[in-house]
Order: structure tokens, then C-alpha cells, then sequence
């Protein structure tokens, strides 16, 4: 009887750190991909303000990198959201898309604030972006439904089209911040 009952233990241990393990892999699976993202929506910044040019890309890329106040921000920046996000779809799904909506433009919003040498913390650029999106969550709401076609398309070409899709989103969503931002 000890036996069975330290095997079970045994394998309940197993399967819960096979759990951990997987829900971990999967949450810095996606915080790398949230940092490549944020690394994309600054070189498409960049190039719609015409800072810079473009000989070599892959290294305009790394812009994320190459200041430690980007990385930093970024994944903080984006743990908060995550987490707010949560909390309030936890409460209904709609205010979980509300907030997720007005938290949106917090990461560009921070580099912008970094850039022109402007102290700011992770919690007010998530509330300047809340001020910045009020009035204009449906705006981008409307444009993020926009795509729903092309990412159907992304999927029935087994994620090739997100070669061209992926860019062409990320522009769109930063050509809304960039003109919210010239408007207000």
C-alpha cells in the first residue's frame, strides 16, 4: 500500500512539473516573441519618421537591444499589460478587450518618451497610452478586425503569407499611433 501511494505521489509530482514546465516554456516562448515584435514596431517607427536609413535592416532591427532602457521597458511594459489584461478579462471578456485596447500604445509611447530623453515609468506610459486611447479603441478595434482575413490566409498557407502579413500588420498598427499621436 505504501508503495502504491508513493508511486502516485510520484507520478502527480511528474505531471505537475511537466505542467510547470510546459506553461513556462510557453510563457517565454511568448516574451521572446512580444520583444521581436516590439523590436519590429520600432523599426517601422523609425522608417515612417524617417529617422534613419535602411541599409541593413536586421541591425535596425535589434534597436530593442542596442538600449537597455527599450529592452527593459519593453518587457516590463509588456508583463503589466499582460497581467491587467487578465485581471480584468477575468472580470468579463469585454473589459479584458477594452483594456487590452487602451493599453496598446504603452511600448511606443515609452520609446517615444526614451527617445526625446523624457523620464517615464512603466505604469504612467500604460496610463498615457489609456489617455491617448480614449475616444479611439473602436478606431483600432475596427482596424485589428481588418485583418482577420489575412491571418485566416497566413494560416491556410501554413504561416507563409506572415512573411508579408506580419510586416504589413505591425505598419498599420504603428500608422495608427503615429497619426494619434500628430492629431492630439
Amino acid at each position: 500500500m505504501l508503495t502504491n501511494n508513493a508511486s502516485s505521489q510520484a507520478e502527480s509530482l511528474l505531471i505537475t512539473n511537466n505542467n510547470f514546465s510546459s506553461s513556462s516554456l510557453s510563457m517565454t516562448t511568448t516574451l521572446v516573441f512580444s520583444i521581436i515584435t516590439s523590436g519590429l514596431l520600432f523599426v517601422v517607427l523609425d522608417a515612417i519618421r524617417d529617422r534613419e536609413d535602411y541599409t541593413q535592416p536586421i541591425r535596425k532591427w535589434g534597436t530593442i537591444f542596442s538600449n537597455g532602457s527599450y529592452f527593459i521597458g519593453a518587457i516590463v511594459i509588456l508583463i503589466l499589460q499582460t497581467i491587467w489584461t487578465v485581471l480584468w478579462t477575468v472580470l468579463l471578456i469585454v473589459p479584458g478587450i477594452v483594456k487590452s485596447l487602451a493599453y496598446s500604445q504603452a511600448i511606443l509611447i515609452y520609446r517615444d518618451a526614451v527617445d526625446s530623453g523624457e523620464s517615464i515609468g512603466y505604469i504612467e506610459a500604460i496610463s498615457r497610452s489609456r489617455e491617448l486611447m480614449d475616444g479611439h479603441k473602436w478606431q483600432y478595434f475596427k482596424l485589428l478586425i481588418s485583418f482577420i482575413g489575412w491571418w485566416i490566409l497566413v494560416v491556410l498557407t501554413a504561416g507563409l503569407l506572415v512573411i508579408w502579413v506580419g510586416p504589413y500588420y505591425q505598419m498599420a498598427k504603428v500608422n495608427f499611433y503615429n497619426s494619434l499621436v500628430n492629431n492630439n
